[in-house]
């Protein structure tokens, strides 16, 4: 049996490879952190070993830096064993009572309890996997956590530039709001618009469910307003019209609200949810913003009252994946027959 040990770190790693008796076959040779590198290690272990030799890699679970190599080991089916930090510093203590700790020392120490036999199980390809899917599960985290903080500061602001607009609209976070928001963001600004205007602006944002009333509603609630004429503010509220709803189920990048629909910000990936919606259109539904929020936050949405080719209603859920090309693809889950 051969076993290797790599210390890594950020620029180049150190190595130290030991055969079963101890003997150091490649003392702490130092690899840069590239292609390059990588081939030399593993030409490295190549020429240290024989055909019937049993290879065991160790390397400590250093986070993002140790990516790159592990992945590498893989591919080239190595035994690859990842270990705790932890655990390597209080072997390296048992074996010596002086306190040193260098590269070539924790290259040696990993080695060296690789060979010791402990209880150590080997990093397969499924927990390489299992661990792109834990990044993915905390990057979503993330977003949805900055989507609620998002929702929070547009709630903040206009609670100063627009106070009474809250009682008017059934939440601030619908397409209406944030369209008419995103254009005039402030009481003052609000109170100037041509009442026309004001009413295709919701009548468009809102898909014909607010109109002259609700216009003329809004408007004379601006003329009366205690908000603030903040342009720091406006400016803030403005730039929100363009944030983070959602993560795309495609290649996990956040996905944001535009004109026509809700877009991947990858621009190498297909993914849109549009506005106007086909598949949604045949059941007599469309595509606004609680439908996307649903989609993207959990893959799916219940819909009431669907209506059939035939004009039976029924109730269904829509469900959301990916075509191999990234674009959305929608199927049905049906809870009655239509």
């Amino acid at each position: 049996m051969v076993c290797v040990g790599i210390d890594v770190a950020k620029d180049k790693h150190d190595c130290c490879i030991l055969d079963s008796d101890g003997t150091i076959r490649a003392d702490c040779i130092t690899i840069p952190n590239n292609m390059d590198g990588f081939k030399q290690l593993l030409q490295t272990i190549r020429d240290c070993t024989k055909k019937s030799d049993k290879i065991k890699v160790g390397l400590e679970a250093t986070g993002h830096y140790s990516y790159n190599i592990l992945g590498f080991l893989l591919d080239n089916d190595l035994a690859v064993y990842v270990m705790n930090p932890l655990h390597t510093n209080l072997y390296r203590k048992s074996l010596s009572l002086r306190k040193t700790k260098t590269d070539r020392v924790d290259a040696r120490t990993i080695a060296t309890m690789l060979l010791s036999d402990v209880d150590l199980k080997s990093y397969t390809d499924t927990a390489y996997h299992n661990e792109e899917l834990k990044s993915l599960t905390r990057y979503r985290f993330d977003k949805v956590r900055e989507r609620a903080k998002l929702k929070q500061s547009v709630s903040r602001l206009v609670t100063i530039l627009f106070p009474e607009l809250e009682k008017l609209v059934p939440s601030l976070h619908i397409a209406s709001v944030y369209a008419l928001l995103s254009e005039y963001p402030g009481a003052k600004q609000i109170s100037e618009i041509h009442l026309t205007k004001l009413t295709n602006l919701l009548a468009t944002a809102s898909k014909g469910r607010y109109g002259k009333d609700k216009a003329i509603q809004i408007r004379d609630a601006a003329r009366t307003s205690i908000g603030s004429v903040m342009p720091a503010k406006f400016l803030e509220l403005k730039h929100m019209k363009n944030k983070i709803i959602g993560v795309c189920p495609n290649c996990g990048k956040p996905v944001v609200e535009r004109e026509k629909g809700w877009f991947c910000e990858n621009r190498e990936c297909r993914f849109v949810l549009w506005k106007d919606n086909a598949f949604l259109k045949r059941l007599g539904k469309r595509m606004d913003a609680h439908v996307a929020d649903k989609l993207l936050r959990d893959g799916r949405v219940r819909l009431k009252d669907c209506k059939s080719a035939k004009g039976k209603t029924y109730n269904a859920t829509v469900l959301l994946s990916c075509e191999a090309d990234g674009r959305s693809k929608f199927s049905l889950e049906f809870e009655g027959g239509c």
